[in-house]
């Protein structure tokens, strides 16, 4: 017994393999001193064992995230005001640009008119005075914030960020002003309500045209091309995205599929079945193929036309059955 033995008698020499269990073991007596380094792993945690307290500073890179998982609500509010500083910054930029291209826009229009367009408009308190240009078209006569009914920068450039080409710019309300500077000897034609100006009848129009080979597929809307679009015969085989239907010849050809009931009495052994086609071929000389549910009918071709077929369905010796379903399959050339 444990009186015959002196302390520390015992030692691992004397203890089976498997002979300490759980039940040996004294509450807490198992520290991490006991543990080799790797042998704890997911299967020995138990779920939701693992909380915040147990991760260090750091710990959770962008790896341990899956996509999607960050929403609105995981951001802090020093986010969300660096995300409206961008924002407001972006909008500002996109502001100037629509500002320059207008400017751009009403450049190219006076040009194109045949003005004398060197700082015939100006933006504000950019204008300056030329010498050797009439009052009537000196820089800044004709105010671009003047003609837009805007009193500063802000109001005119969202103006233009709605939309405002250079020559809407002359549809404004102050565009009578514009006319009247214009009045005079080296004046040109008269703006109207429409984009395109009125021309006098000793004035040719100015006309643009596309380049050659120059719309390509980035210039289409999706959906933009239809059928009307396209020309008798445009589309060839080698445009579709799925093998047709073709004949021994290469004609076009049309298929056409059904299923017919029938229905043959005990004391009868064929019956008739009339395929009607949906589309009638554009002669008989079509290749049709038919088939019965149940093997104890055999089906034969009687006769054909270009819109139906005439199938026979005759029972074997040993069918019982009074009734099946025939399927087919008809191809042919198309009108």
């Amino acid at each position: 017994t444990s009186s015959h033995l002196s302390k520390e008698a015992v030692s691992t020499a004397h203890l089976q393999d498997g002979a300490v269990t759980a039940s040996k073991l004294a509450d807490g007596s198992v520290d991490g001193s006991k543990l080799t380094e790797g042998t704890i792993s997911s299967v020995h945690l138990a779920d939701r064992a693992i909380d915040g307290s147990k991760l260090s500073e750091q710990s959770i890179t962008s790896s341990h995230l899956n996509e999607g998982i960050v929403g609105t609500a995981h951001l802090s509010e020093e986010i969300w005001n660096a995300i409206r500083q961008v924002s407001a910054e972006t909008l500002e930029q996109l502001a100037e640009f629509k500002r320059q291209e207008a400017m751009q826009e009403v450049q190219q229009f006076i040009q194109s008119v045949g003005l004398p367009n060197d700082g015939l408009f100006a933006w504000g308190d950019d204008a300056g005075e030329s010498t050797d240009t009439p009052i009537e078209l000196q820089a800044g006569s004709l105010n671009l914030q003047e003609l837009l009914g805007l009193p500063n920068n802000l109001e005119a450039e969202a103006a233009l960020t709605e939309g405002k080409s250079g020559a809407e710019i002359t549809e404004s309300g102050n565009v009578s002003d514009a006319e009247d500077t214009l009045s005079s000897d080296e004046a040109g034609p008269e703006f109207s309500d429409s984009i395109a100006p009125e021309w006098s009848d000793n004035e040719v129009p100015v006309s643009y045209t596309l380049e050659s080979q120059s719309v390509t597929q980035e210039h289409l809307c999706n959906g933009s091309v239809g059928s009307d679009q396209l020309q008798a015969g445009a589309v060839q085989v080698e445009h579709l995205a799925f093998q047709p239907v073709r004949s021994v010849s290469k004609q076009p050809a049309v298929q056409q599929f059904g299923m017919e009931a029938f229905v043959l009495p005990e004391n009868e052994t064929c019956t008739e079945v009339t395929i009607v086609f949906e589309e009638s071929f554009v002669s008989e000389h079509y290749v049709i193929v038919a088939m019965s549910n149940d093997r104890g009918f055999q089906v034969s071709l009687l006769s054909q036309s270009e819109d139906e077929a005439v199938l026979e369905v005759t029972r074997t010796a040993d069918c019982k059955h009074t009734y099946g379903l025939l399927s087919w399959i008809a191809a042919g050339p198309s009108a």
